[in-house]
């Protein structure tokens, strides 16, 4: 029975029996009736209650510890990078961070008394979920996060990698960042003015509506896809970045859309000049 249907079948069986009853007798019996039903309905709603799951969280927090924090840990060096695309030393030294700045990732207990998870445990759900792109119901047997918790992880670790390191790491480059940058492609690749090189990838859209599927789809790839570009410099600095355009679009057209030339364009580009065929160039 739902919560919004009274338990009125009793009304049924008794039917006959106040077709034959006067009407003043008809209508006590009908209050009755009701009054019964109410109070089977109120008995039945606060009898649900909410579900609970114990989720051993003490030990999935040792567990990970001891896998991958630990002096001594069961996977090494590695191993991590190849998990979390990215060191060990960066992994602590963001959960350091974070753990200073932001409340919501220290771990406290809820009013039973029953610890939370720490923070080196969001913070690994986060980039494990950015590392693998998996879905946020995968981390409840191996890492007791609910769908729910999953989710908040990564949406505060987003929220905090963008508030600490934003301003340092999402950023032009600077005509210092240029120096140096001009000076390593011309030393790698001899080619002057270089400041980094520009290519488009394609990240799948599993649960791309039908209705899109031929905007987003392309016939190299089996999915639909969403496009990302992206200019990066020889030691992975991403300088740009442009992501949303659909998977049916090729690089050309992708670029024509971008932002990417609009600093050149208005004269805001750092200038740093550079000579090419004999052509001086400032930007």
């Amino acid at each position: 029975m739902s919560d919004d249907e009274l338990p009125v079948y009793i009304i049924s069986k008794f039917s006959s029996s106040l077709s034959s009853s006067s009407s003043s007798d008809g209508f006590e019996f009908l209050a009755f009736v009701a009054l019964a039903a109410f109070e089977e309905y109120t008995a039945s709603s606060s009898a649900h209650t909410r579900r609970y799951i114990w989720r051993d969280r003490h030990s999935a927090h040792e567990r990970l510890m001891n896998m991958y924090f630990m002096d001594e840990p069961m996977f090494e060096d590695d191993v991590f990078r190849t998990r979390y695309h990215m060191s060990r030393r960066l992994v602590l030294k963001i959960v350091e961070d974070i753990t200073a700045s932001f409340q919501w990732f220290r771990s406290s207990a809820n009013a039973a008394g029953i610890r939370g998870f720490s923070a080196t445990q969001k913070c690994t759900c986060a980039l494990q979920q950015l590392a693998y792109n998996n879905l946020a119901d995968n981390y409840d047997e191996r890492s007791s996060f609910s769908t729910r918790t999953t989710r908040e992880c990564l949406d505060n670790f987003c929220i905090a990698i963008k508030y600490l390191y934003g301003e340092e790491y999402l950023r032009s480059p600077t005509s210092h960042d240029v120096a140096l940058l001009y000076e390593a492609h011309e030393a790698r690749h001899h080619f002057p003015g270089m400041i980094g090189s520009i290519d488009c990838t394609h990240w799948t859209w599993r649960n791309c509506p039908h209705s899109l599927r031929g905007q987003y789809h392309r016939g190299n790839h089996e999915r639909p896809t969403i496009i990302l570009e992206a200019v990066a410099s020889y030691d992975l600095w991403f300088w740009h970045a442009y992501f949303g355009v659909s998977g049916s679009n090729n690089d050309i057209s992708v670029l024509k859309q971008s932002p990417l030339f609009i600093p050149e364009v208005n004269g805001k580009s750092p200038e740093y000049g550079f000579t090419v065929n004999g052509r001086r160039y400032n930007r």
